[in-house]
Parts: C-alpha cells; sequence; structure tokens
C-alpha cells in the first residue's frame, strides 16, 4: 500500500521505503508534453504577424569529433502586414549549437516526401570556404519556399531530408510543421 507524503512529494510504501515521485513526475510530463510556445503573434508597433516554431533538432552529433558533437536545429519562420495576414513564403532556419567544425559540401536544403525530391538554395549570408562551413557558430543555412510546399511536405507520409551531405531527421519535426502551418492558414494571433 502507497501513501502520499505532500510535505516531502514521496511515496512511503509498506516496508518503509521512500520513492521519490519528483523524477516520475518528470518523466510522465516530459514524455507527453508538446511544445506550449505560440505558433503566432500580432506585433502592434510594426503591424505585422509574426509566425515561428520553437527550435526542432532534426541532426544529432553533427560533427564529426566526439568531443564536440554538435546539433543542428531547425526552426520555421514567417511574417506578414496586418492582423490576421497569411504569409505566402515561409523560412526554415537551420543552425548549429555551440562553436564546432562543421564541414558542409553545400548550404542547400534536398527533402524526399511520398516518392518526390525538393531542392531549395541557400539565402542566409555568411562566411563560407568553397562552399563550405568551416568553425561555425549559429546559423548555418536559411531557405525560402512558399507556404505551400510546406503545408505538402508537412502532410507526407514519409519525409527525410539533407542540408548539404549532413542528412536530417525531418520527421520528428512533421508534428511542429503542420502546426505551423495550420497556425498560417488560420492566420490569427494565439493570445
Amino acid at each position: 500500500m502507497f501513501k502520499l507524503n505532500k510535505e516531502f512529494a514521496c511515496v512511503k510504501t509498506s516496508t518503509g521505503v521512500d520513492v521519490l515521485l519528483i523524477g516520475l513526475i518528470v518523466s510522465l510530463v516530459a514524455g507527453c508534453a508538446t511544445s506550449t510556445k505560440e505558433i503566432s503573434s500580432y506585433d502592434s508597433a510594426s503591424g505585422r504577424m509574426i509566425y515561428q516554431t520553437s527550435t526542432i533538432t532534426v541532426a544529432q552529433g553533427a560533427t564529426r569529433s566526439f568531443a564536440s558533437a554538435s546539433n543542428i536545429t531547425m526552426q520555421a519562420t514567417a511574417g506578414c502586414k496586418g492582423k490576421g495576414c497569411t504569409p505566402e513564403n515561409v523560412s526554415l532556419i537551420f543552425s548549429v549549437e555551440g562553436t564546432s567544425e562543421l564541414t558542409l559540401s553545400d548550404r542547400t536544403l534536398t527533402i524526399q516526401y511520398d516518392g518526390k525530391e525538393k531542392e531549395w538554395k541557400n539565402k542566409s549570408s555568411g562566411r563560407t570556404r568553397n562552399s563550405q562551413v568551416g568553425r561555425t557558430e549559429g546559423r548555418l543555412a536559411k531557405v525560402v519556399m512558399p507556404a505551400t510546399d510546406l503545408l505538402e511536405i508537412s502532410n507526407a507520409s514519409s519525409l527525410t531530408g539533407s542540408l548539404g551531405d549532413k542528412p536530417l531527421n525531418l520527421d520528428g519535426a512533421k508534428y511542429e510543421l503542420q502546426n505551423f502551418v495550420s497556425s498560417i492558414r488560420e492566420g490569427r494571433s494565439e493570445d
């Protein structure tokens, strides 16, 4: 039989062994949690709707060095003038966490989905050496695409991709991208 000790958030078993609930609660909440960050907001000072996802990890341990393994993250963003507007284009911004040696064959985004393949060229300015990124921190690439392309991609049954020669795990980003596209289509602030 279990008794809850509210003062210490512990469970006392009939054998007298205390089991901390905190670890269990944290793991349950983390396992069931979804992003609570708002996707859309209206900036009254500029008169613009701003849409953005949270940062999504799309490649883990992207560098070759064990000591400096870094993740590649992605964030979808869009904006347009006027409250409730619907942007025509969206941007996918790819970044690397920390400072690492990361070499890319180029910074073209390639996505394969449902038997189709599309490519987008990098629109981000940045230091490159022979189309490669050397020691880098922050933004790797920014690609701009029509919102209709992102809608099609986010609803795909299979989704893989690469940034240059680095494979990306985009299947894990589908849910957040679907919410992002849905928010754009609704064109409203969530506040």
